[in-house]
């Protein structure tokens, strides 16, 4: 008798211990992650810290959690990852919880890419004390990271001795102020007939122009390209809107290091964001280098639209002395007549595949190499 009495209290206890389990086991029960950094450049290391907190009474005998991360971020200890497909992986881990523990741990990562990189769902297992029954559950606990472009080293190119004599070009391509004459230099196709110096290209037999100082009221807009081909949703070659964005990255860091105020545009989907959202607002210090840094880091491999239409869109910010500096991985002659045609005062655009031969009148060319090539202006 007393032996049914004991299997019958025992039954009872595994039933109500079930039911408490299934209605309380998740109640409570907090998961919080972050990166240790707001934003890293392609191969530094990271900080995934996961923090999880069980604010009751009732323990949590066993937990198994599933994280679900995008490829890209590399775990330093990969034993509990498993693929997911080709563009996500699982991240497992197994813990025990108890009554008004917090749980902290910490992961090395590393990422190889640039991108925005965001983690949102996971899903959580548990069980009653005895095993007997499962619980199942789905929480949202956010974080994001952002991988910069890397930045280039562009000193040796930026300086063209042939052309320009010596002279800084991210100087030449601000604005110059014709009110302060630097010295002489040969003419180059692309320059005006009113900066020739008529007395010292009959001393030297052949034409001279002058060089001037750079005004300090200009700010820059950079605008990058992703228009490599006609039809919007085509993709670009990963590795030609890579080289865009480190250009462009590695040309404002210079600009902003010389106190010019710069701006940032692109006609290229940004990951989490609307595609207004750009980085216009004019800075020269290391925060909003840091910005647009961030919105450089969201850009994916498609471009909402043609660039002639972006510029029309960021027009307002255009103002007197506002420079448009274009990167774009080739120049097209469509694109050129598009922007001919548009009322700004100074557009200079960078090419990175091809040299075009033309010579517009609100409209210069230049031709980015690699290495220890040089621009050539055409």
């Amino acid at each position: 008798m007393n032996s049914l009495w004991f299997i019958i209290a025992s039954l009872a206890i595994i039933f109500l211990e079930a039911i408490i389990y299934k209605k309380l086991i998740f109640k409570e029960l907090t998961i919080n992650r972050r990166f240790s950094s707001r934003g890293v450049f392609p191969g530094d290391a990271l900080t995934l810290e996961f923090t999880l907190s069980n604010n009751k009474m009732l323990p949590v005998s066993w937990l198994n959690i599933q994280q679900i991360f995008p490829m890209g971020l590399n775990f330093d200890n990969d034993s509990m990852v498993s693929s997911l497909g080709k563009e996500q992986f699982i991240h497992r881990l197994n813990l025990y919880v108890l009554p008004f523990q917090k749980v902290i741990r910490k992961y090395l990562l590393c990422v190889e890419k640039r991108g925005f990189y965001e983690i949102k769902g996971i899903s959580i297992e548990s069980t009653n004390l005895f095993g007997t029954e499962k619980y199942y559950s789905q929480i949202i606990a956010p974080a994001s990271i952002s991988v910069y472009p890397r930045l280039r080293d562009l000193t040796d190119s930026m300086a063209i001795a042939s052309s320009f004599q010596g002279e800084n070009i991210v100087k030449r391509w601000i604005m110059e102020d014709p009110l302060t004459i630097l010295g002489i230099r040969d003419y180059q196709n692309s320059d005006h007939l009113k900066n020739v110096n008529w007395k010292a290209t009959a001393k030297y037999g052949e034409l001279k122009v002058n060089t001037y100082a750079y005004t300090a009221d200009t700010k820059v807009i950079v605008l990058c390209n992703l228009e490599a081909n006609d039809d919007i949703w085509k993709g670009q070659n990963y590795d030609e809107v890579e080289k865009t964005i480190e250009v462009s990255a590695s040309l404002i860091q210079l600009l902003i290091k010389q106190g010019v105020p710069c701006g940032f545009a692109t006609n290229a989907l940004m990951a989490g964001q609307e595609y207004d959202d750009f980085a216009l607002r004019f800075g020269s210090d290391n925060k909003h280098f840091i910005n647009i840094l961030d919105n450089m880091a969201r850009i994916q491999m498609y471009k909402k639209c043609h660039i002639a239409d972006t510029i029309r869109k960021i027009k307002s910010h255009i103002t007197w002395g506002t420079v448009v500096l274009i990167i774009t991985p080739v120049v097209k002659d469509e694109m050129l007549q598009e922007l001919s045609t548009l009322e700004i005062q100074d557009i200079k655009i960078i090419a990175l595949q091809s040299e075009v031969n033309k010579s517009l009148k609100n409209l210069q060319i230049y031709y980015f190499k690699d290495k220890d090539e040089q621009y050539e202006k055409n």
